[in-house]
């Protein structure tokens, strides 16, 4: 058996001298947690069972109070908690002792890290289904627990997502072809996380929302008028021009009908 003999606080932590039978000291540098755990105080007698729990607490409770402040700072899934573990250089077994503390702290809870985890990127980021779905699994939150958790999300909701995206990105593809901005407004919010027939169905239905978009006739002027003045006649051929031209407008998303128009009308006016 062993005896307290000394308690001093040091740093915010305890130094707990210990005194054997045998009048020799050991020394441990310990948090408030574990005194408190252990109910250390000078003269308590902790018989050899005690002890030998005692030292094994105390060779992970450094991890443990940075386990424990990480957790609080930044939540985490039990799989999350388990990387960051595995990166301190401890055994098994005293990773699976920090993570049954914090479980009992309710530091460590995986259906409530997902439940404020899709409140948070549903209702507050405006993501998808499949991408707030991908990035659970990466966490390490898969089965039942998931699926529970994606039905918290209405399709009332998810219309309203994805309605508010719509609605932000729009403007910035009024100067697009109407083409082009309807494939960038999909892939937009395929990329938020939202099915591609989803999303396509609801851009399509939103299709006369983009009237607003100026003539391709009208775009593709430009574009042509640009794509002139870049040229070098001495060293393009006319119908090198015309090849790159209908390239670079093709790719722009005007249509083939259109770009043959425009470059047959810009021809005629230079003659």
């Amino acid at each position: 058996m062993v005896k307290v003999r000394k308690l001093t606080p040091s740093n915010k932590r305890y130094k707990v001298v210990f005194l054997s039978s045998d009048d020799s000291e050991t020394a441990f540098l310990v948090s408030e947690d574990l005194v408190v755990e252990y109910r250390l105080i000078p003269g308590k007698i902790l018989e050899d069972f005690a002890f030998l729990s005692f030292k094994k607490a105390a060779e992970i409770d450094e991890v443990y109070q940075k386990a424990l402040a990480y957790g609080i700072h930044y939540p985490q899934t039990v799989r999350g908690m388990i990387s960051y573990l595995q990166k301190k250089a401890i055994s098994p077994d005293a990773i699976s002792s920090i993570l049954q503390k914090l479980t009992i702290l309710k530091i460590l809870d995986d259906e409530t890290y997902m439940k404020t985890y899709i409140e948070d990127h549903s209702q507050n980021r405006h993501e998808g289904v499949k991408k707030i779905a991908f990035d659970l699994k990466q966490k390490g939150i898969e089965g039942s627990l998931l699926a529970m958790g994606l039905n918290l999300i209405s399709k009332k909701e998810e219309n309203v997502n994805m309605n508010l995206l719509f609605d932000r990105k729009l403007s910035s593809l009024k100067i697009k072809p109407v083409k082009k901005a309807l494939a960038l407004m999909v892939q937009h919010l395929i990329q938020k996380g939202f099915d591609y027939e989803k999303a396509q169905a609801f851009v399509e239905t939103r299709e006369g929302l983009f009237g607003g978009n100026q003539g391709d006739e009208i775009l593709i002027q430009h574009e042509v008028e640009t794509l002139r003045k870049k040229r070098r006649p001495s060293s393009v051929s006319d119908k090198e021009f015309q090849e790159k031209a209908i390239r670079t407008l093709l790719n722009q998303g005007f249509s083939y009908s259109v770009v043959k128009k425009a470059l047959e009308r810009g021809k005629s006016d230079e003659n």
